[in-house]
C-alpha cells in the first residue's frame, strides 16, 4: 500500500490539482500560479489508508485544505476518525452510499456548512453530500473493492471532476447487491443495510461490461470470466513455482484480463463525454 499511496501523491501533485486554466482568468501566468480548490474526496476510504497520509501531505504542501473521506461503512469511518485524532490530522468524514453521489450536480450551491454530516436518508442530506463532492478538487479511491471503484468513477464523472483510482477485487464485480429498499420509481431509499459482501457488489445501476464498445464484443457471461481472471495478486505464493512456463503464461493471461477490464472502464468514461 505504501507504493500505491506514494503514486497517488505524485499524480495529485503532477496533474489533478493543477488547474492551468486559471492562467486564462487573470492568474499570474509567468509564475504559473494555479487556482486552488479546497478538498480532495477519497471515495470508499475504509479505515483511511489513503486519506490519512493524503490529508497530511496535502496540508503540508499547501495544495489543498484537506480530505473528505467517504464510505458506506460507519464503523470504518469511526476507525479512521480515531486514527486521524492520534495522528493530529484533520479529516472530514461522510457516511454515504457512493451510489447516492452519482448524480448531476445541483444548479445552485448550498449555504449549509458541512462538517462530516452522516447520511440520514433524507433528500436534503443527499443533496448536501452531492454538493460537497461537487466542491472538491478531485476524486481518489484506493482499493475500493469490486463495483465500489465503478461507483467512485461514476461519481467523479457526474460532477466533471478529475479522478485517480486504483481498483481491487475485480472478481467481486460479478456479485449483485441485495437488501436495498426502493421507491415506486426504482430509486434506492435511504442508506441500504448492506452486508460486508454487498458493499463491493454491483447495484442495479452498474452493469458490465461497462462500455458499449465491449458490450458489442463479448457477453455478460464472458465478461464474468474475464473479471474472474483479472482478480489476481502480484504477491508470490511460497507453495507455487512461479518460474514454470505454465505459471508465467497464467500470470500473463491474468494481466491481459486486468488490462481489458480497466480499459473498459475508461472507455465507458469516454462514452459519457468525460475528457
Amino acid at each position: 500500500k505504501q507504493s500505491a499511496v506514494e503514486a497517488f501523491l505524485y499524480v495529485l501533485q503532477a496533474a489533478l490539482l493543477l488547474d492551468h486554466a486559471a492562467a486564462n482568468n487573470g492568474a499570474d501566468e509567468k509564475n504559473n500560479v494555479c487556482r486552488r480548490r479546497p478538498f480532495v474526496a477519497d471515495l470508499g476510504c475504509g479505515g483511511g489508508n489513503l486519506s490519512l497520509p493524503l490529508a497530511w501531505w496535502l496540508q503540508k504542501q499547501g495544495l489543498s485544505d484537506g480530505v473528505v473521506a467517504v464510505d458506506i461503512n460507519g464503523f470504518a469511518l469511526k476507525i479512521l476518525a480515531e486514527r486521524a485524532s492520534l495522528s493530529g490530522v484533520s479529516i472530514e468524514t461522510m457516511e454515504q452510499d457512493l451510489l447516492h453521489l452519482v448524480e448531476q450536480p445541483a444548479l445552485q450551491h448550498s449555504t449549509k456548512e458541512t462538517t462530516g454530516i452522516p447520511h440520514d436518508g433524507s433528500d436534503s442530506s443527499t443533496v448536501d453530500d452531492r454538493l460537497r463532492l461537487a466542491d472538491c478538487a478531485a476524486v481518489v479511491s484506493l482499493h475500493a473493492c469490486g463495483a465500489a471503484s465503478d461507483l467512485a468513477m461514476a461519481a467523479a464523472i457526474s460532477h466533471s471532476l478529475p479522478f485517480a483510482l486504483s481498483p481491487c477485487c475485480i472478481g467481486k464485480m460479478n456479485a449483485s447487491r441485495q437488501n436495498t429498499k426502493q421507491d415506486a420509481g426504482g430509486r434506492i431509499i435511504g442508506m441500504p443495510k448492506l452486508r460486508s459482501v454487498d458493499r463491493s457488489a454491483a447495484p442495479s445501476e452498474i452493469s458490465y461490461p461497462r462500455s458499449e464498445l465491449l458490450n458489442d464484443i463479448i457477453s455478460v457471461e464472458e465478461y464474468q470470466l474475464l473479471a474472474a481472471a483479472a482478480d489476481y495478486g502480484t504477491a508470490t505464493n511460497p507453495n507455487t513455482n512461479h518460474d514454470t512456463l505454465e505459471e508465467r503464461n497464467r500470470t500473463q493471461r491474468c494481466r491481459k484480463a486486468k488490462t481489458i477490464v480497466e480499459l473498459d472502464r475508461l472507455q465507458w468514461a469516454k462514452e459519457q463525454g468525460y475528457v
